[in-house]
């Protein structure tokens, strides 16, 4: 059931996040495969429910999917390329660790001098804000309340839990 919760936060978040970024529509990945794309203008509700993501369409149909049968959720831009949330981490991904983290978070590799660093609470609340340098290497969560947090960066949107 933490989990659930903890997916459904992340998914709020970062369907707030891109909304904020232009997104155009949903992606839902299946563990079989198959890829279910939703226009956001096309839903006007998006709920978590006995086990199931529920799109509730704006002419009234409802569409389930099985949250253990999703392996992958992301909002797709039509001018752009993917924000993603993912936990498969693969070569060149820019990724967090450690996750969770206590005081420090660190990323994979070094962003690109002046990208945008934003982290905001599950609620949608901007907790820090900074552009990033050749010196960043981390970055200082000690003052960060425990929880689920979403860190964009660039196109991305990545999440992460502070202990």
């Amino acid at each position: 059931m933490k989990a659930l919760i903890s997916f459904a936060s992340a998914l709020f978040m970062a369907m707030s996040l891109s909304l904020y970024s232009s997104a155009q529509s949903i992606v839902v990945k299946t563990s079989d495969g198959i890829e279910e794309i939703k226009q956001l203008t096309s839903f006007n509700l998006l709920t978590f429910s006995n086990q199931n993501l529920i799109f509730n369409s704006v002419q009234g149909t409802t569409e389930r999917f099985s949250i253990s049968k999703i392996k992958k959720i992301y909002f797709e831009d039509v001018v752009t390329s993917n924000t993603e949330i993912s936990s498969n981490i693969s070569s060149g991904e820019l990724f967090l660790y450690p996750n969770p983290a206590g005081s420090m978070l660190f990323f994979s590799e070094s962003p690109e001098d002046n990208s945008l660093i934003s982290i905001y609470r599950i609620d949608g609340t901007r907790v820090y804000q900074s552009q990033s340098t050749s010196s960043n290497t981390g970055i200082d969560i000690s003052y960060f309340s425990p929880g689920m947090y979403i860190l964009k960066i660039n196109n991305q949107a990545l999440k992460f839990r502070k202990i």
